[in-house]
Parts: structure tokens; C-alpha cells; sequence
């Protein structure tokens, strides 16, 4: 059974169940919500989401700029040989620690434990954060077995690497170091 919208004081509905409204007025005729729909709708003062827009267009130019500019920082990649495997990592990944949308090159941060500590942490929360979402939409589509073990894999990575484990840098049997 579908949620009831949570209603707020005297009577009004709650900003969720207002947001959902707006949301569906914008769907097609086929049920598809198309950003460029909201935008269209939004663009009215009195729209739900009209705030939540930034409706001056030099700032959503340099926004978008910003945007393209961190696209290419992340599209080169370099190739990495463990185990016989071929893997590719990024040249470039989001500076561990750094509030800002700060990049810096993956080999200084695979040199500086704490920050390559750091960056596995953020990349394990998201790895989390996706197959939670996985899982929620598995448990909407009632395919929930095999999202639920990948979540617990993924919160068992990140339990040992918040416990301190760690290679301790030394070549196990059949193992080749990684080249950079």
C-alpha cells in the first residue's frame, strides 16, 4: 500500500506532498518526468520548485562550465596490472578531505596513506550509498537477495578498513604489484 502524503498545519500539504504534485503535473502522457519539463514549469513564480532554481543565467553559465570542467578532469583514466588483471582508475579523483570540488592526481594520493585511506572511506560510502538504492528499488521490484549480500560486502570492506586493515605493502603468493 502506497504511502498517504504527511499532511503540515491547518490542513495544507506537507512540502513533500506538494513537490509530488508538482512533480506529476510535469510527467507526459506516458508517466515520463523529463527535466526540461520541470524547467518549463518552474519557470512560473508561483511553481513549487520556482526557488529551488537559479534563475540568473550568467550563474547557471559558470555553474554549467564548472560542471563540463569537472567532466574532463574525470574522463582520463590509467591502467593498472593486479593479479594479471588490466583495471583502469582515474587520473584524477576528488581530493580526500577537501570541502571544495578539489581533484588531485590519484598516484600523490596512493603515496599519502591517511588521504588514500580517505579516498577508499568516500569511495566505499558511495559504493553503500548505490547499492542501498539498488536495494531499495529490489525491494520495490521483490529482487532482494542478491542487492542484500552485495550491500553486506560492501559494509564488511568498509568495517575492516575503518578497523585499520590494510595491505601491509608486501607481495602475497601470485600476486603482482600494481604499475603506475
Amino acid at each position: 500500500m502506497a504511502r498517504q502524503p504527511v499532511r503540515a498545519k491547518r490542513g495544507r500539504p506537507s512540502r513533500r506532498a506538494a513537490f509530488l504534485a508538482a512533480m506529476k503535473n510535469c510527467e507526459d502522457r506516458y508517466g515520463r518526468l523529463a527535466p526540461k519539463n520541470l524547467v518549463t514549469e518552474a519557470r512560473d513564480p508561483q511553481h513549487h520548485c520556482h526557488k529551488d532554481f537559479d534563475w540568473d543565467d550568467a550563474s547557471c553559465a559558470h555553474t554549467k562550465r564548472l560542471e563540463v570542467a569537472a567532466a574532463l578532469i574525470r574522463r582520463y583514466h590509467f591502467e593498472i596490472v593486479y593479479n594479471d588483471v588490466k583495471l583502469t582508475a582515474p587520473i584524477y579523483i576528488h581530493d580526500p578531505g577537501s570541502s571544495e570540488a578539489n581533484y588531485v592526481h590519484t598516484i600523490k594520493v596512493a603515496k599519502n596513506h591517511t588521504k588514500a585511506r580517505r579516498a577508499l572511506e568516500d569511495e566505499l560510502a558511495r559504493i553503500r550509498g548505490a547499492v542501498r538504492r539498488a536495494l531499495a528499488l529490489s525491494a520495490a521490484f521483490g529482487l532482494v537477495a542478491t542487492f542484500q549480500r552485495m550491500l553486506d560486502t560492501a559494509e564488511e570492506a568498509e568495517r575492516v578498513l575503518f578497523a585499520g586493515g590494510r595491505d601491509d605493502g608486501r607481495k602475497r603468493k601470485g600476486e603482482r604489484r600494481l604499475a603506475s
